[in-house]
């Protein structure tokens, strides 16, 4: 079972109250039946019990506790770790009683301290820290009590009054009451809330909050990945640069290209494979082009033939053996007979007829 925990502030019992009690039992902790705190607590219940039920588990608890159940001053004991003020104890808790019809009752052992105050009327109530059922209300535990000056409860009437919160080491992290109020208070405050903010309504601005506060990180997060990836100058060359070294670059392979066909027509015409009458058309091919056409093409004419003015093709020079040749493939092509260079050549050149 879950439970939760409050306290609330009653009267300590004056000589008539103390008719009928057991000797020493001095302090009323809780009243029977079923009541609520002035403030409206319990959140969500529609009232705290104590009954038979719950008699035999409060009893049950404290006679099991292996120190005294300590009283202190205005639950000091559970602000401590707030404040940094000490929490030293007022009373212990001697023995309990519950009576059917009148409530859970008390033997308080008070301090030196504490009784002068009592007597003194500097302090006239008590409010005991309980633990309860979060789904029924019923009490289940008395966790301990405080000396307090703000009454919650008269006798004889079932009305109580809040007092400050507490948590207790074997039920930690279950705050409620006051404290609660406290924090739902504080939370509408940083929202920019009024103090009147329901909690459903307080949700609503927090979840849009956080919706916002994810929407930050996230942009925060691309905002670092465009940094990491941003454009480095001084891996980088401006569009201008790199144009003209495109265009430079571009000119320098040309020039290359260039004086590479120019010397491969030069080798091709020493080696008789080119006419001068084709050097014209050469220049007009790339060196691949004319590597592939001169790969396996026999010499049109010796290399280095001179012409000597003799008759014969022997006497002939390079430009008349290609003007020969030129006409001899014109007078085939008339006829319908196609001539290739190097036949036409050889034809020429007496190679054959």
């Amino acid at each position: 079972m879950q439970l939760s925990r409050d306290n609330f502030t009653i009267a300590l019992l004056s000589a008539e109250d103390q008719a009928g009690l057991p000797a020493g039992f001095n302090v009323q902790l809780l009243p029977w039946g079923d009541f609520r705190a002035l403030d409206g607590r319990p959140a969500k219940l529609k009232h705290w019990t104590f009954n038979d039920v719950s008699a035999k588990d409060v009893l049950a608890l404290f006679k099991s506790r292996k120190r005294e159940m300590p009283f202190d001053y205005e639950h000091q004991t559970q602000l401590s770790a707030s404040n940094g003020q000490p929490a030293p104890a007022s009373g212990w808790v001697k023995d309990m009683v519950a009576i059917a019809g009148r409530g859970l009752f008390a033997a308080v052992e008070w301090t030196a301290r504490a009784k002068a105050m009592i007597e003194a009327k500097e302090y006239r109530y008590v409010s005991p820290v309980i633990n309860y059922g979060t789904e029924d209300g019923v009490i289940r535990r008395v966790a301990m009590g405080a000396l307090t000056n703000d009454p919650g409860l008269v006798l004889g009437e079932v009305q109580l009054k809040a007092d400050a919160d507490g948590v207790d080491d074997e039920f930690p992290n279950q705050p409620t009451g006051d404290r609660s109020m406290d924090l739902l208070v504080s939370l509408c405050a940083a929202l920019g809330l009024t103090a009147e903010t329901t909690p459903d309504s307080c949700l609503v601005a927090v979840t849009a909050l956080k919706a916002k506060a994810d929407e930050v990180t996230a942009a925060s997060s691309q905002i670092a990945t465009l940094k990491a990836n941003q454009f480095d100058t001084a891996k980088h060359v401006p569009v201008e640069t790199h144009q003209a070294i495109s265009t430079e670059l571009a000119t320098l392979k040309a020039s290359i290209s260039k004086a590479e066909q120019s010397s491969l027509i030069e080798e091709l015409l020493k080696a008789g494979k080119l006419v001068p009458a084709q050097k014209a058309w050469a220049e007009t091919q790339t060196v691949d082009s004319l590597k592939a056409f001169t790969k396996d093409a026999p010499a049109l004419v010796p290399a280095n033939t001179q012409s000597k003015g003799g008759e014969g093709a022997a006497s002939l020079s390079q430009q008349q053996v290609a003007m020969k040749a030129r006409a001899y493939q014109d007078d085939q092509e008339k006829i319908g007979n196609t001539v290739s260079v190097a036949d036409a050549v050889a034809h020429v050149s007496g190679g054959k007829a």
